[in-house]
């Protein structure tokens, strides 16, 4: 591959007898076709669908697999990845029909469909016929690697590999020159979502850690020239070649919005934790947000669970504040590693920092934010200056960890938080063992879980104790738990948030998210299929519009968002007076429940509703 690679030395020319075959076709007329792939290509989908049609409509569509280089070639690729059935339903006829340009795509698409699925490609050849299937078994017969183009593509001016780190072959010797070039060309008609076969022989003769380094100069070189788009790849070299050490260096070295892009497609528990310092940056640091960043590092999460085969909240819950350890006696290692050291040592969510002549602590709050405890007792929200006895140099590292802290803890808190609140709302569970992984195996993660109210498969209400055991609103330990929720407080009685009130405050616990305190809406409290809501201080138009769109509401003449427990949608009109706000009007919307009574919806929906926007019951009159 090196040496002679096939754009090279040239391919084996292959042709066999073209099969006609009829498509099995769905039932989806043009038009909503059409419409399905308007919105994959918008990423404005609502529900899945398995169709033929679909996919072809996006194989024809895109130069996916065809033009080696597309901007569609990530939302194509989930489609058919995700699909592989209804894809194959589809492609394999034009796979296996007439010779052309469209044919040679399809047989790339199959072969590439089979590294994954190769039961499904041979069990849906086998439902159009035995011709099908000798050609399917000819096409799976080609090795991937010739799946590139004819001549190798141009290098850019930024491409200069005697200024790169040279990849090493696992003997220790360097590449020449050339061979890097290949390796160039190989990463330059690869993609996020198809990486070229080739890649994965370079991978298995060299030093990753070589290849890691050639990444990260690659990517910074395209960085500094300008960052142009038509040479991305050598970006996207980091998803192909890069590792956890190289990844936890693209924040703040790398600004591009597109590295978002990349981190998603890397999918490792690093590349998770830097998104996660991207978007914190974002909220904190207004000089450096661009307006699309949350929906890109939305995007990228979405991304990483798709690679995983999970969902995006179980991706936050591998979410946690850990960096690979440093031997205790390397003072030289990088304050990255010598953090994750102090973490390891902390079994109460707590780190020591040496000042030499005395030891600071540093404990977090309920949203993980760190703080310095002084031995009175007394919270700062800062280091303090270094004294005359201190060790300036072990001040100086102090203080370096003490950055690294703020930053890191803080970043993956406020994911953590924003996904704890979610599973509240949409009353998510995890099983015993799920739960004891995300949130009481770290002491971090442990911290925060002793301050929420938890329940379990029966409904009965607990916290975490000190000792790990879970503790019901008497004290008393119950047993037997399987599986555990979040519980929101309008599932609970109102003499029941009373009593954990007051166990929080007896026990001086203050919530990470609001929860127990949290406004509700029973709906027993409500009637009709129309109910009015009040804000609870004079509130402008505009500024109802803007609350409304940051609570994930689609605002038009109405607004309406997707219920979190119930069918439908909820719809809220705004009736203002002099630009000021006198009502909102609250509805269901939604197929199949027009005019349905407000009494029906799930009581979070409505609770939601009166939180999210600040508003109480329209007082009758």
């Amino acid at each position: 591959m090196l040496s002679r690679p096939p754009w090279i030395s040239g391919r084996p020319s292959r042709t066999f007898e073209p099969v006609r075959v009829t498509t099995a076709w769905d039932e989806l007329s043009p038009a909503r076709v059409t419409e399905y792939v308007t919105q994959l290509k918008e990423n404005k989908l609502d529900e899945e669908v398995d169709s033929p049609a679909i996919a072809v409509a996006m194989f024809q569509a895109t130069s996916v697999f065809g033009g080696w280089r597309s901007d569609l070639d990530a939302c194509a690729s989930r489609y058919f990845e995700t699909h592989v059935e209804a894809t194959l339903m589809g492609v394999l006829p034009i796979a296996v029909g007439e010779a052309g340009p469209r044919r040679k795509v399809a047989e790339r698409l199959v072969r590439h469909l089979a590294c994954t699925r190769r039961d499904t490609v041979e069990a849906v050849a086998k439902q159009y016929g035995k011709r099908v299937v000798a050609s399917v078994r000819e096409i799976l017969a080609v090795d991937r690697r010739f799946d590139c183009p004819n001549a190798a593509p141009s290098l850019p001016l930024t491409w200069r590999p005697e200024t790169f780190t040279r990849p090493r072959l696992r003997d220790g010797r360097a590449l020449p020159v050339k061979a890097v070039d290949r390796i160039g060309h190989m990463l330059a008609f690869s993609t996020l979502t198809r990486r070229y076969a080739g890649l994965d022989d370079v991978r298995a003769v060299c030093e990753s850690r070589s290849l890691a380094e050639l990444a990260w100069d690659m990517a910074r070189a395209w960085e500094v020239a300008g960052a142009d788009s038509k040479d991305q790849w050598m970006l996207e070299s980091l998803a192909h070649l890069g590792d956890d050490e190289v990844i936890r260096r693209t924040t703040p070295a790398l600004t591009s919005p597109y590295v978002v892009n990349v981190l998603g497609h890397v999918a490792t528990d690093a590349a998770a934790t830097e998104l996660c310092t991207i978007a914190w940056r974002a909220n904190h640091d207004k000089t450096l947000k661009p307006a699309q960043t949350p929906a890109l590092v939305a995007a990228a999460f979405a991304t990483i669970a798709h690679i995983r085969g999970v969902t995006v909240d179980q991706v936050h819950d591998s979410l946690m504040p850990t960096i690979p350890l440093a031997a205790p006696s390397d003072s030289a290692a990088p304050v990255s590693s010598r953090l994750m050291l102090l973490r390891a040592k902390s079994v109460d969510a707590r780190v020591a920092l040496d000042y030499g002549a005395r030891t600071i602590a540093v404990g977090f709050d309920e949203r993980l934010d760190p703080f310095v405890q002084t031995a009175g007792g007394t919270r700062l929200r800062d280091l303090p200056t270094a004294g005359v006895n201190d060790d300036h140099a072990k001040v100086a590292r102090a203080e370096a960890v003490w950055r690294e802290l703020q930053e890191d803890v803080a970043a993956i808190a406020d994911v953590r938080m924003e996904s704890l609140e979610r599973a509240m709302v949409t009353g998510r569970s995890w099983t015993l063992e799920r739960f004891q992984h995300a949130w009481m195996d770290h002491p971090v993660m442990r911290h925060v879980s002793r301050s929420m109210v938890w329940r379990s498969a029966s409904g009965t209400a607990f916290r975490i104790a000190e000792d790990g055991s879970f503790a019901d609103v008497n004290d008393v330990e119950v047993k037997g738990v399987t599986e555990i929720a979040v519980v929101h407080p309008v599932e609970m009685s109102d003499d029941d948030r009373a009593r954990w009130s007051d166990v929080l405050l007896d026990y001086r616990i203050v919530q990470p998210i609001e929860q127990i305190s949290r406004r509700v809406l029973r709906a027993s409290a409500v009637s009709g299929t129309r109910f009015g809501l009040v804000p609870t201080e004079p509130t402008s138009r505009e500024e109802i519009y803007e609350r409304l769109r940051a609570k994930r509401f689609d605002v038009h003449l109405t607004a309406s968002r997707a219920c979190a427990r119930s069918r439908g949608r909820l719809e809220v009109t705004i009736i203002c007076d002099k630009q000021k706000v006198e009502c909102l009007w609250l509805c269901r919307s939604g197929p199949g429940v027009a005019g349905v009574s407000l009494e029906r919806v799930h009581s979070v929906d409505l609770s939601e509703i009166v939180h999210d926007l600040g508003v109480i019951p329209r007082p009758t009159r």
